[in-house]
């Protein structure tokens, strides 16, 4: 999958976490955020080289070139969009979808996101020490 499809994977992912027909889609939609977050500790090197020769790649189109980069969704984003790098905005994305999902009115998602995003935090701040 191309790095610049991750954010509108977490996005998506994150929206199934939200809808509020079945509590058994949204838990598991919190197991993938975590699968994520993973992924993207996992392949930190690659998706950052990634990320920087396709942003930098011009998308031709029909008579016209433009840049390719995130699609910017809340204030919070335009506010970021300029401080950080590509791969540190899908981490806040990650991270903002989660704590999104901690005030979830269903008890178990707000639970189920909390730890989430609690365990990615620390996991991701661990092994950046090692």
């Amino acid at each position: 999958m191309p790095s610049l499809c991750l954010r509108p994977c977490i996005d998506t992912v994150a929206h199934f976490g939200s809808q509020s027909e079945e509590l058994n889609v949204s838990l598991s939609a919190v197991g993938l955020l975590w699968n994520v977050a993973d992924h993207l500790h996992q392949n930190r090197e690659r998706i950052c080289q990634n990320l920087v020769a396709e942003e930098t790649k011009e998308v031709k189109g029909p008579g016209m070139a433009q840049s390719v980069s995130f699609p910017l969704n809340s204030v919070s984003d335009s506010m970021m969009s300029s401080q950080l790098p590509l791969f540190e905005r899908l981490w806040m994305s990650l991270y903002s979808w989660l704590a999104e999902l901690c005030v979830d009115p269903r008890p178990a998602v707000r639970k189920s996101s909390g730890q989430t995003l609690f365990s990615t935090v620390y996991a991701q701040d661990r092994k950046s020490v090692v």
